[in-house]
């Protein structure tokens, strides 16, 4: 979810309209050539390829930022952040260009909230905000808001999130980046337990699904809203909306929302005193997490279920 931002096909426009500086020493013909190789070997998923062939760019040209690009980009989609982030740095120091440097500004703040370093993502997802602002980018300006948005909720200052949540709306072109937003305002106000403007944020990304919003945020807000409704007490609205979500997942190959289906379900029937029912979900969802690389999750499921098997009802 943290990475709806973060998606880095943009960055290969760069390797085309703005090519990096080169010595004379370097035929350019043969330059672009590796440039437009990497930017193929990546929108290919060939990351270890294009890794090799960024490399061939340093290797003729040491100051190439595109070359730093590819070659982070690349290395952080091997799940390499840390590699990536020392890359990135010396991309963004060698940076001459806006439009090079609004890229690298926006993989660090992404890079730095993904590894939970929430004060350097703080810090340069401020300074791709100014570098937005500066050069009218209404796209870059709502991502880098969501983003401080994103740092401020994790850093539990929910009041700032929900300033910059609000703020990145206003700049919003598309329907998925504006849903995204009203799920994490949603998600914020249920964390302050205000469920009535949660349900409200939830319900606004479903009135969008006749606008061609695709279905993971219209599962994702079904599957929110129907707790947001348990939590309130209203049981037959959260069984209806838990319900539909669900059957959304079925073919939709979304497996975390899948896994979350059945552990809102498990807490409704927790809700209803119905155990059995609940800890049969909650093992489901155990097992869809696990099998689908998310591990944290998948342990504080377990967690749940050795707690409801020993609690009396």
């Amino acid at each position: 979810m943290y990475r709806v931002f973060g998606l880095i096909f943009f960055i290969f426009v760069l390797l085309v309209w703005y090519p990096d500086t080169f010595g004379r020493s370097i035929e350019s013909s043969e330059y672009s050539a590796l440039l437009e190789k990497c930017m193929q070997e990546f929108q290919a998923t060939h990351y270890e390829t294009a890794i090799k062939t960024a490399k061939e760019i340093l290797a003729k040209n040491d100051k190439s930022v595109v070359g730093r690009i590819c070659l982070a980009s690349s290395l952080d989609e091997l799940g390499k952040k840390d590699e990536a982030i020392k890359i990135f740095k010396e991309a963004e120091s060698l940076a001459e260009e806006n439009d090079h440097l609004i890229t690298i500004l926006n993989r660090l703040g992404s890079l730095f909230l993904e590894t939970n370093d929430l004060q350097s993502s703080l810090h340069y997802n401020q300074l791709y905000l100014n570098l937005a602002k500066a050069t009218g980018n209404k796209d870059h300006e709502a991502t880098a808001l969501s983003r401080i948005g994103e740092v401020f909720e994790r850093q539990n200052k929910l009041n700032e999130s929900l300033i910059y949540y609000k703020r990145a709306i206003d700049f919003c072109v598309d329907s998925s980046s504006k849903a995204y937003i009203y799920n994490n305002i949603a998600n914020v106000y249920l964390r302050m337990n205000n469920v009535d403007e949660a349900i409200r944020y939830y319900s606004a990304v479903l009135q969008m699904e006749k606008s061609g919003l695709n279905q993971s945020s219209i599962i994702e807000a079904l599957l929110n809203l129907g707790n947001a409704y348990r939590i309130k007490k209203d049981y037959k609205k959260a069984e209806g909306a838990i319900r539909e979500g669900m059957e959304r997942t079925k073919g939709a190959d979304n497996p975390f929302w899948e896994a979350m289906g059945h552990r809102y379900t498990a807490w409704l029937y927790l809700d209803l005193k119905k155990k059995e029912n609940a800890l049969l979900h909650l093992q489901v969802s155990k097992d869809i997490f696990e099998a689908n690389g998310y591990l944290e999750q998948a342990a504080d499921v377990e967690r749940e279920i050795r707690e409801h098997k020993t609690r009396a009802y």
